[in-house]
């Protein structure tokens, strides 16, 4: 969803993109590290969310199939 929506940025916005927040820096460089720190963000989330659900269930079949 991240990345959707940057790209629609990227093909609809970029007047507002090009535009500089401070010297060097534009709206697409701050978008676009947003949308990677998202990434990763989400990504950690999801791996605490399925090691919490998952890791357990799999000791358990693990353990009950004698491996």
């Amino acid at each position: 969803m991240l990345w959707f929506g940057f790209v629609l940025l990227v093909a609809f916005a970029k007047q507002g993109l090009s535009a500089v927040i401070v010297p060097g820096i534009t709206w697409a460089l701050a978008a676009g590290t947003g949308v990677m720190l998202g990434s990763w963000l989400l990504g950690g989330v999801y791996m605490v969310w399925a090691e919490r659900r998952y890791d357990g269930a799999l000791l358990r079949i693990r353990s009950e199939s004698g491996n």
